[in-house]
């Protein structure tokens, strides 16, 4: 069972916080005046999408892109953006980079609508997990560690997306096939425990 303990601060929202506007002021010092169109595939990273495009002065759009696998079950991207790149100023957004496979087939497909610059941009990153990958990033965040994460968007089998903290999911309590060993604590409970830890 996953009890408070189980679940170890990793990020605090405080630290989240701060590491966005950081990336406010380089991102409007880089784009001053300009209008961003910001690329995130669909899933976890809404939370950081939202936090970060609400404090930025700039005219912005946002687009989703899915992954998808084909019968093959080979992944690939599937981007069918509402309105022209061409020439404008993209920026790749992602929640955490790991081994950097996603990233790579999403900047691709950017590339290849020819925008004005591509800037890609991370909160977390796992760069041990990724020596070889070759597109230049910012990161907020480097882990050096393997273990699972949840909250701030990020879910762990289903579970947690809603933290505003981001938790370490510690090994005792996963099973062999990766999954949460019986029922879990309540999110109530754990944004209590939030609180309690001043976040």
């Amino acid at each position: 069972m996953i009890e408070k303990n189980d679940l170890t601060i990793l990020i605090t929202y405080e630290e989240i916080k701060s590491a966005i506007n950081k990336m406010v002021s380089d991102i409007e010092r880089t784009y001053e005046g300009q209008q961003i169109v910001f690329v995130c595939t669909t899933g976890s990273v809404f939370m950081f999408i939202a936090d970060l495009i609400r404090e930025l002065p700039n005219d912005v759009s946002v687009e989703f892109v899915q992954l998808k696998k084909n019968e093959l079950n080979e992944r690939y991207v599937s981007a069918q953006f509402s309105r022209e790149i061409t020439g404008k100023h993209v920026i790749l957004l992602c929640d955490i980079i790991n081994a950097g496979k996603t990233t790579k087939m999403v900047h691709k497909v950017i590339e290849n609508e020819n925008p004005a610059d591509i800037k890609v941009i991370t909160l977390i990153d796992r760069e041990k997990n990724h020596q070889e990958f070759e597109i230049p990033y910012t990161a907020s965040f480097n882990i050096d560690k393997d273990e699972f994460i949840c909250g701030y968007g990020m879910n762990y089998n289903g579970h947690y997306a809603n933290l505003k903290n981001i938790y370490i999911v510690k090994s005792s309590t996963i099973d062999a096939d990766g999954k949460i060993k019986e029922k879990i604590l309540s999110t109530t409970d754990l944004r209590s425990n939030e609180t309690n830890k001043g976040k």
